[in-house]
């Protein structure tokens, strides 16, 4: 364990006396930043009891109320060419017939020193949120397998999430930035193995377009690419693509047929690590006159189950189902139908994809409200998020939100599990910037 924190424990060593080397004849400029904002979330889950995932709400035994309360805490510390950043959530969780449960996460916490003009260097635990698509995000490397909250909205989901302990920096040109970053393996702080992440941006203004290459090695090794085309005031055009080198889906085989006295058996055969497949978004943002906002996206995910595939894995699960349901070997059952809930990843499961999100926050005064669409192009079944936020006053925020899942029982989102409406009050509180100078003698 200790060996394995030294690239951070020197890379903060490093980042620290270039600190202290580089600070000498510069003036020195104190400050701070503080910003908080305190969530409160209480909502109610309408438990679907004829699913073929969770019979009777009996494998998985999900509560009917759950409230979240957290606080999302931004404090960063200046001093010179040096900044301290930091973001905490203090959470608070209680659920229907449970006792109440207290996290505290660190998303951030991290050392940042600029070098000159147009270098800096980092080390610490930082939140990259990377890519330019909405729906999907191939090239969010380094966050692929972070857990986010999925009842807030997208713009919320991967800026609340737990960063990564790295090491890294930045150094800019006049229309290019180049960044490389190394995150590594830190046993139980840090469970992924050595990730190394390399990165060139530029800006085409001729044609108004920002670009974004990535070299990625580690757990799944990657090449992506970001593209992001200002048509024009009201239209961007984008796409967010990855060419990819292992799979992620467990492939299910059914080996004997079910009898009067035994159940069907099966095998698991594990993700193929040599296979080369393409994760490509294609989209746009349009705003009209009125103030919609209009997002559309195509998503082709090549990691995804085939018909022949899927079929499979939902056959799997509609027979241990009904053994389940009749009490034949309820033992193997309940254990084959915890698997599949540990194998399904809703939004990933098979090959084709539409995003759809309509907002507007202008057409009445202090009402904001969001209508996002997710749809399985290979099964026509879709989840649905709606949001409805009021600004009672500038620092205070209520809404209701819902989620609800369309498609036949054997679909991917006809598989989810729960649908969900609750209120979610946020309230904004913060400290102005606060600067002092002094030129050093």
């Amino acid at each position: 364990m200790k060996t394995l924190c030294y690239p951070i424990i020197c890379g903060i060593l490093i980042v620290s006396q270039i600190f202290f080397l580089s600070a000498d004849g510069f003036s020195q400029e104190f400050g701070y930043q503080f910003d908080n904002v305190i969530y409160e979330q209480p909502f109610h889950d309408f438990i679907d009891k004829g699913n073929l995932l969770n019979p009777g709400n009996e494998i998985l035994r999900l509560p009917d109320w759950t409230n979240k309360t957290w606080d999302k805490i931004n404090f960063n510390l200046y001093y010179d060419i040096l900044r301290l950043n930091t973001q905490f959530r203090p959470t608070l969780l209680w659920q229907e017939g449970h006792n109440a449960k207290f996290n505290f996460f660190t998303d951030e916490a991290y050392l940042d020193v600029r070098f000159g003009k147009s270098l800096f260097l980092y080390a610490g635990k930082r939140n990259f949120v990377e890519g330019v698509a909405f729906g999907f995000h191939p090239t969010d490397f380094l966050g692929q397998f972070k857990k986010v909250d999925f009842s807030l909205r997208e713009e919320e989901r991967r800026v609340q999430r737990e960063g990564n302990w790295l090491v890294g920096g930045d150094t800019f040109f006049k229309n290019m930035t180049l960044s490389a970053i190394y995150s590594p393996h830190m046993g139980n702080w840090q469970e992924e193995q050595n990730r190394v992440l390399l990165k060139a941006r530029g800006l085409a203004e001729s044609i108004n377009t920002d670009m974004a290459l990535c070299v990625y090695y580690g757990d799944i090794p990657s090449l992506g690419l970001d593209v992001a085309s200002t048509v024009s005031k009201d239209l961007v055009l984008f796409t967010e693509s990855a060419l990819r080198r292992g799979s992620q889906r467990w492939a299910i085989t059914q080996t004997s047929m079910p009898t009067d006295t035994s159940p069907a058996m099966y095998r698991f055969t594990s993700p193929d690590k040599d296979k080369v497949y393409a994760q490509v978004v294609v989209g746009g943002n349009y705003t009209f006159k009125d103030g919609t906002n209009l997002i559309l996206e195509y998503i082709y995910n090549g990691d995804g189950y085939s018909s022949g595939r899927w079929d499979q894995f939902s056959d799997f699960i509609k027979h241990n189902n009904n053994a389940y349901s009749l009490n034949f070997f309820k033992d193997l059952a309940t254990g084959n139908l915890v698997r599949g809930v540990s194998l399904m990843q809703f939004g990933q499961m098979r090959k084709n994809y539409a995003f759809l999100r309509v907002s507007n926050n202008t057409a009445i005064k202090d009402l904001d409200g969001q209508l996002v669409l997710s749809g399985n192009l290979n099964d026509a079944s879709w989840l649905a998020y709606l949001s409805i936020d009021y600004k009672i006053t500038k620092s205070l925020i209520a809404g209701i939100y819902g989620m609800a899942s369309v498609g036949k029982k054997d679909s991917e989102f006809g598989m989810q599990y729960l649908n969900t409406v609750g209120l979610l009050i946020r309230y904004y509180f913060s400290v102005p910037n606060v600067f002092k100078s002094e030129k050093k003698s």
